[in-house]
Formats: C-alpha cells, sequence, structure tokens
C-alpha cells in the first residue's frame, strides 16, 4: 500500500514494559486506542481528526531475552498521505527515546 512507512526497535527490558511503554508513547502522541491484545504483543491506533489520519500498529515479540517493536503506519482513509505515515513513525521512535531505559519506581517516603 502506498504510504506505508515502519521502523524495528530492539528493547532490552522486558515484553510487559514494552508492551506499556508502547501505550504511554501512543498516549504522548495523541493516538486514539482502537485494540490492545498484550497476550498477543500488538496494539492498533488512529490519528487525526474524525480518525482520518494515518493507523499506526505496534507488534511485539521477545525472542531469547531481546525484545522487539515492529512500528508501523499506514494512511487511515483512502486520501493521499503525503508522508503522514513516515511522520508518525518519527514522532513514535522520537517519543520512545524520550522516556527513560528503565522504569522509574516510585517510593514512598
Amino acid at each position: 500500500m502506498a504510504g506505508r512507512s515502519g521502523e524495528q526497535i530492539t528493547w532490552t527490558g522486558s515484553f510487559t514494559e514494552a508492551f506499556q511503554r508502547a501505550l504511554d508513547v501512543l498516549g504522548s502522541i495523541r493516538a486514539e486506542l482502537v485494540d490492545a491484545d498484550p497476550g498477543h504483543g500488538t496494539i492498533s491506533d488512529r490519528t487525526g481528526p474524525f480518525s482520518l489520519g494515518p493507523e499506526i500498529s505496534v507488534r511485539i515479540h521477545t525472542v531469547e531475552g531481546v525484545t522487539t517493536v515492529d512500528v508501523e503506519a499506514h494512511p487511515g482513509a483512502p486520501l493521499p498521505d503525503l508522508g503522514a505515515s513516515r511522520r508518525l513513525v518519527g514522532r513514535f521512535l522520537a517519543e520512545w527515546s524520550r522516556l527513560p531505559l528503565e522504569p522509574i519506581d516510585c517510593v514512598e517516603e
């Protein structure tokens, strides 16, 4: 499909941490959650007014202690993409890299 864009992230954290991190990132880029299935490691979201923007999907899997996060975006409507899918994946990657590498534990004093 024209306009499809994707990237892969290698994550040394756990599957659960990667899944939660992906949800946090999608929330920070204001994507609307369509489906999240931790059992299959998939998340689907939409963007744009009236969900006419690109759709983004995240697939997470772990093999031998290494977690891989596949991020792909494609046009959500039969409209010209004009690079919106590529920019959405870029925003996801930028937000992912801004989060701390390790989860922050809150300790009450």
